[in-house]
């Protein structure tokens, strides 16, 4: 009988201590496996400011792409064709910018664009939203990093969203534009590398050879006398081309295009 008891008594303890495990580990997945809450009216605004950002990012890139990595101003000279600025690539030497530039410039436009997208938060208001934009120290402008086959933006952009007595807080919004920007800056600037090797001749079979080999079309425009349009334009499925256009310069007098 003392056997059977003691035999009991450790089945009870068993059970309690699996217990004690079953639960710990269902506390553990769940807090793991759990997603992070978010409120309703905080996620419509988020959406809606990155929607706007989204839509203003990727018109920065195609503007900026066809000023050959420019928005405002070009510190090295541009030539006006149709609605566009075309920046100098080459006029003796090399004007290529650097990526550190052409960031900067997507920013600029971000930065230009932005509100208007926004316009007072009118659609949000009319949801029963209170939005307030908060100031921010440091400028607003437009975090924006070349990738491979995309670039990222990141703004900083401080807001106060109500309802009722529930306030709720975003700092910053982000997205993504799939468009190979990078690529073509860095055909551009294999050109412009080759370029240097003959000052005054443009170099129309490495253009063609390249072209060939990377999968992308190109146009020359001869604008004057002394100067030709590059254009780069690679195919984006389902969307608009993306065209890179820059303008080189040479000192012809007698010398025929080769």
């Amino acid at each position: 009988m003392r056997m059977k008891a003691q035999v009991t008594m450790y089945l009870i303890i068993g059970i309690i201590l699996l217990g004690i495990v079953v639960v710990a580990t269902s506390f553990k997945k769940a807090n793991i496996e759990q997603p992070l809450q978010i409120n309703d009216d905080q996620l419509i605004v988020q959406q809606y400011l990155e929607s706007c950002l989204h839509t203003v990012a990727t018109k920065a890139v195609y503007t900026v792409s066809f000023q050959g990595g420019y928005y405002d101003p070009f510190p090295n000279g541009r030539i006006s064709y149709f609605n566009a600025e075309i920046p100098y690539y080459w006029d003796s030497e090399s004007l290529v910018p650097s990526i550190q530039e052409i960031e900067g410039e997507i920013g600029l436009y971000i930065f230009d664009a932005f509100e208007a997208c926004v316009n007072d938060f009118e659609v949000l208001k009319a949801q029963g939203l209170t939005v307030e934009k908060l100031p921010i120290e440091e400028p607003d402008l437009a975090l924006t990093t070349l990738n491979e086959e995309d670039i990222s933006v990141e703004l900083p952009y401080p807001i106060k969203i109500s309802r009722g007595e529930n306030t709720y807080s975003l700092d910053r919004i982000s997205t993504s534009v799939s468009l190979p920007l990078l690529r073509a800056y860095s055909l551009a600037a294999q050109i412009i590398e080759e370029q240097k090797k003959d000052a005054q001749h443009l170099p129309i079979g490495y253009i063609s050879a390249l072209a060939y080999q990377n999968g992308f079309t190109f146009e020359l425009i001869k604008y004057d006398d002394n100067t030709y349009i590059v254009s780069l334009i690679l195919d984006i499925p389902n969307d608009n081309d993306l065209i890179f256009a820059f303008a080189n310069r040479y000192d012809w007098v007698n010398n025929e295009l080769e």
